[in-house]
């Protein structure tokens, strides 16, 4: 997740194969050959059995099509306007109440993650603070999402680099190698590498390690180190090769200490950019006034902190729950190659209903905590009302488009995929059936409502793929299966 930035005018509305057969099953599934057959029959059109575009053909089509009174006011409304925002559905954003009866936390500190792509940081520090807020008695609080940032770039620079070194044998053409090349530190990334940096460099005030230029803005900087890694892995990968020639010790160190001067190089060069970190064990002082306009003054380390004020949080006790359809049910899942530390806590997703993530958000929030999520936050999207509704536009009206994808087949076709990390902290809740949530972005105060969206329970069954649970609170039927990491089922790095 990350590939969508807050600063963008509209999210993005768009955004393989398996070594596993139950990925494709649903292609061979009796009732969806069923399914295809009765819609070819069912057409009408006379169009020509043809392997080129006919211009005849397009004529045809285009006075049949305009015909219809209602097809040609569309094309003077759509020759003049942005598409979604002339088919926003009035009744749907009036449906669409920025009323709950559920809340775990309320937040008037919107974050912002500004033009990059670390939602995944800002949604997990997002859940780390609330506790940080009470301890503390404080109204407004940040953790350095900078911090972690910076750390995740060396990290995923470190995996990179290792990752060339591990396919050095493996030709670059060939779609691992093409696929690890294509992204080597995307400011993107899972819950469970939060995990792993939190759980290794510690965290930190946002007033100790600020914001920065490039950390707001990491194209460029990304761009640069990206080509110097690139480089470096070439590098590598011929050194390997000649190493090999003397014993595997002896190559292993020669491999590696170049492997670490290309890595000082990247991490001299994110200093300059970023700015100086404290290390996991430096000292820092913090100073704040809480709501009481008391001033006080913590002096301790970023590891020290996250000891004290996450204890009660407990990030190791946070697992991912996904829901994929093209895959089997009450299974433990992975992905090739998806690390940022090397030997830290793997990626792991439990499989399951739809229906069930849903209920485990409720549950959370039932329990006062709010729920990190992962969703492809452009399908049937508006910005600036900060809605998520399946039913904001009628696509099919306007352009005669039947959209009839499954939510497996989307995946599949690559037409969707996990783009974007939140927090529901709300859920509206009418004769024990739950009609919207209530989510906490980064995207700034100005998107959606006063930072928040609103997502119907429709939209989050269809385009929500991932809650982080809670250990002590999420089924134990799902959770035990976290218990037996090394029966993961391993999807290739290209997975969507």
């Amino acid at each position: 997740m990350g590939n969508i930035i807050s600063t963008n005018n509209t999210p993005t509305t768009n955004e393989q194969d398996s070594v596993y057969n139950e990925k494709q099953a649903h292609f061979d599934d009796l009732a969806d050959s069923q399914r295809l057959l009765q819609n070819l029959k069912l057409r009408t059109s006379t169009a020509e059995a043809s392997e080129t575009v006919k211009i005849d053909s397009c004529k045809s089509w285009e006075n049949a099509l305009l015909e219809d009174p209602k097809n040609r006011l569309a094309v003077d409304a759509f020759s003049k306007s942005d598409i979604t925002n002339t088919l926003s559905s009035r009744s749907a954003r009036i449906a669409d109440h920025n009323i709950f009866n559920l809340v775990a936390s309320n937040v008037e500190d919107i974050t912002s993650q500004d033009s990059s792509g670390r939602c995944w940081l800002f949604a997990t520090t997002n859940l780390l603070r609330n506790d940080i807020k009470k301890q503390l008695n404080l109204s407004d609080f940040q953790l350095s999402q900078s911090y972690l940032s910076f750390w995740d770039r060396i990290e995923k620079s470190n995996q990179y680099l290792e990752h060339s070194i591990e396919l050095a044998d493996e030709p670059i053409g060939s779609r691992t190698v093409d696929y690890i090349n294509s992204g080597p530190i995307g400011d993107g990334g899972q819950f469970d590498m939060a995990v792993n940096l939190v759980n290794k460099y510690g965290v930190v005030p946002q007033s100790v390690y600020p914001e920065s230029y490039n950390s707001s803005n990491s194209g460029k900087i990304n761009s640069l180190l990206t080509t110097k890694l690139r480089e470096g892995a070439l590098e590598l990968r011929k050194l390997s090769k000649s190493a090999s020639q003397v014993s595997p010790t002896s190559a292993d160190r020669i491999v590696r200490r170049r492997k670490n001067e290309l890595l000082e190089e990247i991490y001299g060069a994110a200093v300059i950019a970023f700015g100086p970190p404290p290390s996991a064990n430096e000292e820092f002082t913090f100073e704040y006034k809480d709501k009481n306009d008391k001033v006080h003054s913590i002096t301790t380390t970023p590891l020290g902190f996250a000891n004290k004020y996450l204890s009660n949080f407990r990030i190791n006790d946070w697992y991912s729950l996904i829901n994929d359809p093209r895959n089997e049910y009450s299974k433990l899942y992975t992905v090739d190659k998806l690390q940022n530390v090397v030997g830290g806590r793997p990626v792991l997703y439990v499989n399951t209903t739809a229906d069930r993530l849903v209920d485990a958000v409720v549950t959370h929030l039932k329990n006062g905590k709010p729920v990190f999520f992962g969703c492809d936050v452009g399908k049937f999207s508006e910005r600036n009302g900060g809605l998520l509704d399946p039913k904001l536009f009628d696509y099919e009206l306007a352009f005669n488009l039947k959209l009839g994808l499954t939510k497996a087949e989307r995946l599949a076709t690559g037409e969707s995929s996990m783009t974007h990390a939140m927090a529901i902290n709300a859920a509206h809740i009418v004769d024990g059936k739950v009609q919207r949530f209530r989510i906490e972005n980064s995207w700034g105060k100005s998107a959606g409502q006063d930072g928040y969206y609103i997502c119907t329970v429709d939209w989050f069954k269809e385009f929500v793929y991932q809650v982080v649970v809670n250990r002590q609170i999420a089924p134990k039927d799902l959770t035990t299966i976290f218990d037996k990491p090394e029966d993961a089922h391993v999807l290739p790095c290209y997975d969507p």
